[in-house]
């Protein structure tokens, strides 16, 4: 079957993008694992397209829905590990230097094959998992070799001499803390890669490592990734311009969010017991039978997305005449520490002691307020980008212009944490999964007025 004929969906003229949700499904690559073919393109076949990125998840996973009236799994022998290439693609509404095509273009391989049915009996319809090949072989594989160097330079070893991750489609911070040297325990690549990336810490807060379209494989600091700039920016209000052919009115529906729902994590009950404000941490040195005790409280300021904390410090919102973030006890750490296991150098917890309370506040506190945000798709947007979210106070009929009034509560400077692109049969949307560790609204500042 021929892919010189791409598909366009959702109002795409000749291929150009007429609007923000239009996309061009290019060619979707079915390698079987018989010789005897070499790939087939199923792109008609399949009515939706799905990727989804997570900032704590090693690799991009795809699902393929396929409604297939031709035998297409007896015929291609299908029994899983299969290759798929796909490639969708968006032109921009200007063709200049600075508005080049927008593709994603990848290799992924069948996992399973899920939710077969026979709606009727001329048609079948299942779904194709995939995962990145990174994943597939970290499946195959276990390491039991001894590393030494900093977390990101053993990180990056484990990509280029196992999973064989070619060094332009990676982006590696290697300046985590110290050097550490050890054995890695019969772990599977992607899980050693977790194992070690567990006790990696930049000015205290933790590191992640995922996989995007738009970035590839990243490996970086919660205090880097909240120094970038803004990607983007949404907007949530009750009316938009709805005439498309002016640029304006298409830059209103790249900032339009169609649905939105929150969690507002705002359960000081359920966070003092993760030490998101304080904590102990007791270390206990095997080598030298030495007991350390270290208190953690959390500082004010210590939010890296916006200017306020998520929790009140006045007089009203103590216990015991104490604030939230003087109570050290709501969480006690245990560790294990060996200052003598090598003589010049660290071992792989050497630097828990002095990040892990901290660290693990920092994490905790992003869940202060997540928004899953359903928006106008975008091939630039991946997890660990911040966008400036901006929600209205909610309006009353009888005061105008109230919704050009900004939610401090709701609103403000998000990490996205979680992007799932979908690719449909009219559309291009993706769900973001935003979330905030700080507050643009003073909690502890003085109410004024009356409420009605």
């Amino acid at each position: 079957m021929s892919d010189n004929n791409p598909q366009v969906a959702a109002r795409g003229i000749g291929g150009i993008q007429a609007t923000p949700d239009s996309y061009q499904k290019n060619y979707i690559r079915f390698y079987p694992n018989s010789d005897s073919k070499e790939y087939v393109d199923i792109k008609d076949f399949v009515t939706n397209i799905v990727f989804r990125e997570n900032i704590n998840q090693s690799s991009i996973t795809c699902t393929l829905d396929v409604a297939d009236a031709k035998n297409f799994m007896p015929f291609m022998r299908i029994s899983g590990n299969e290759r798929v290439d796909v490639e969708v693609s968006q032109v921009p509404i200007k063709k200049d230097k600075s508005n080049k095509t927008k593709k994603f273009t990848n290799t992924f391989y069948v996992s399973d094959v899920i939710n077969h049915s026979r709606p009727n009996p001329g048609t079948q319809t299942f779904q194709l998992k995939c995962v990145s090949e990174l994943a597939y072989i970290s499946q195959l594989i276990k390491l039991n070799r001894s590393f030494n160097g900093s977390v990101g330079e053993c990180l990056e070893n484990i990509l280029k001499r196992d999973l064989e991750v070619d060094k332009d489609y990676y982006d590696i911070n290697t300046e985590t803390t110290g050097v550490v040297k050890g054995i890695y325990p019969q772990l599977k690549p992607l899980r050693a890669i977790e194992w070690l990336m567990r006790n990696s810490f930049d000015a205290s807060t933790p590191f992640f490592f995922y996989e995007s379209l738009a970035k590839g494989i990243k490996f970086d600091s919660l205090k880097n990734l909240c120094d970038q700039e803004v990607l983007k920016e949404y907007e949530h209000k009750p009316f938009h311009k709805d005439n498309t052919k002016t640029e304006e009115a298409f830059k209103d529906l790249q900032k339009r969010i169609h649905k939105i729902s929150s969690n507002l994590g705002m359960s000081k009950f359920n966070a003092v017991t993760k030490g998101t404000y304080a904590s102990e941490l007791l270390a206990v040195d095997i080598a030298t039978k030495k007991i350390e005790t270290k208190f953690y409280n959390y500082k004010k300021g210590q939010g890296l997305l916006n200017d306020n904390d998520p929790f009140s410090k006045t007089d009203k919102s103590k216990f015991l005449d104490k604030t939230l973030d003087e109570f050290t006890a709501q969480r006690q750490f245990h560790l294990n520490i060996n200052t003598q296991s090598y003589t010049d150098e660290d071992n792989y917890h050497f630097a828990v002691k002095d990040n892990l309370q901290k660290s693990e506040s920092m994490l905790n506190n992003l869940n202060y307020m997540t928004h899953e945000l359903t928006v106008a798709g975008d091939f630039d947007m991946y997890p660990g980008a911040l966008v400036d979210v901006f929600i209205p106070l909610s309006t009353n009929p009888e005061l105008k212009n109230r919704s050009n009034i900004k939610d401090e509560m709701l609103s403000g400077k998000h990490i996205i944490t979680h992007v799932i692109h979908k690719f449909g049969p009219d559309k291009y949307e993706m769900d973001l999964t935003a979330r905030k560790d700080s507050s643009m609204l003073d909690l502890d500042s003085k109410i004024e007025g009356e409420w009605k």
